[in-house]
C-alpha cells in the first residue's frame, strides 16, 4: 500500500483522479484504512502508560505492526494491483506509518495560496460564517486564519514541521509534490511519482479526467464549502494576490514548512 495525502487546496484529488487512469494502480479515495489504522494508534497509545515492563512495550510495539501490516497486505492481495491509498487524515500518523516502512506521496501548495483559495470559495458560494479571530489589526489575516481550523490542515503542517526538523528520517519514503509544479509540468511529476513507486511510467489523458461522483462530491459537503474537481487539468496555477503585510505575516508564521517546500 501506498499511501497519498496532502494539504487541503493542493490538488490531491486531481492527481488521484489522474493517477486511477492507470489499470495497474488502484486507488482507494477517502479510505476507511486510515480511521482504522489512527483508532489502532489510539488505542496503543492508551495501553502504553499502563504498561510497566518493557518487555510488554516491546510485544505492544510488534503487535502494533504486524496487525497494521497484515491487515493493509490482505487489501492488497484483494486488488492485485499497485494500490495508493488516499486520505487528507493520513498525515496524523505519517510519521509512524513511514517508520513502518510505507510509501508516501504528499502533496502541497503554497499555504497563503491555499488559505486564500479556501477564502475564495467561501466568498462565491458563502455558504457558512464565523467571526473568529477578526479582531486584528487586518481583517483579511483573520479571515484567511479562519481556515486554518481544519484538521487535516493543522495535521499536515504538523507533518511538515517535523519533516524539517530531521529531513534524513523520511527522504527515503517520502515524495513531497508541489501543485504549482504539477500543474505546470505533469508529466514530469508524474514520472517522478512512478520512479519513486518503482513501477513503469504510463501516458495520462490531462483532457479527460474521469472524476469519482459520488465521493467527491461528499468531499464537496465538507464544512458547506464547494469543492471543484475538474475534467481537464489546467494549464496555469491561480495565484492569489494580498498586501505584503498578510505575505509578510503567513511567511513568518510558517517560515520552518515554507523553507523546507521552497516557498521562501
Amino acid at each position: 500500500m501506498i499511501i497519498y495525502s496532502g494539504l487541503p487546496r493542493s490538488g490531491t484529488n486531481l492527481l488521484k483522479n489522474i493517477l486511477a487512469q492507470n489499470n495497474n494502480i488502484q486507488v482507494s479515495h477517502e479510505s476507511v484504512v486510515c480511521t482504522i489504522v489512527n483508532s489502532v494508534f489510539a488505542s496503543a497509545k492508551k495501553y502504553n502508560n499502563e504498561y510497566n515492563y518493557n518487555e510488554n512495550l516491546e510485544e505492544l510495539e510488534s503487535t502494533i505492526k504486524n496487525f497494521i501490516k497484515g491487515g493493509t497486505q490482505q487489501i492488497d492481495s484483494d486488488y492485485k494491483k499497485i494500490h495508493i491509498n488516499h486520505n487528507k487524515y493520513w498525515s496524523e500518523c505519517l510519521p509512524k506509518m513511514i517508520t513502518l516502512g510505507y510509501k508516501v506521496i504528499f502533496s502541497v501548495r503554497n499555504i497563503s495560496d491555499i488559505l486564500c483559495s479556501f477564502e475564495h470559495q467561501k466568498q462565491k458560494h458563502l455558504s457558512f460564517d464565523t467571526t473568529l479571530n477578526l479582531n486584528c489589526q487586518n481583517p483579511l489575516i483573520g479571515r484567511l486564519e479562519q481556515h486554518e481550523i481544519f484538521g487535516f490542515f493543522q495535521s499536515g503542517i504538523s507533518f511538515l514541521n517535523d519533516v524539517s526538523m530531521d529531513l534524513d528520517k523520511y527522504k527515503d519514503n517520502l515524495l513531497i509534490v508541489r501543485y504549482e509544479d504539477f500543474v505546470n509540468h505533469p508529466k514530469e511529476i508524474l514520472d517522478k511519482i512512478y520512479s519513486f513507486l518503482n513501477i513503469d511510467a504510463f501516458e495520462h489523458d490531462f483532457n479527460n479526467i474521469n472524476i469519482n461522483g459520488y465521493n467527491d462530491m461528499r468531499v464537496g459537503e465538507r464544512l458547506g464549502i464547494s469543492h471543484d474537481v475538474r475534467p481537464k487539468l489546467d494549464t496555469f496555477v491561480k495565484k492569489y494576490s494580498v498586501d505584503p503585510d498578510v505575505k509578510k505575516y503567513f511567511s513568518k508564521k510558517y517560515h520552518s514548512v515554507l523553507k523546507l517546500l521552497g516557498y521562501t
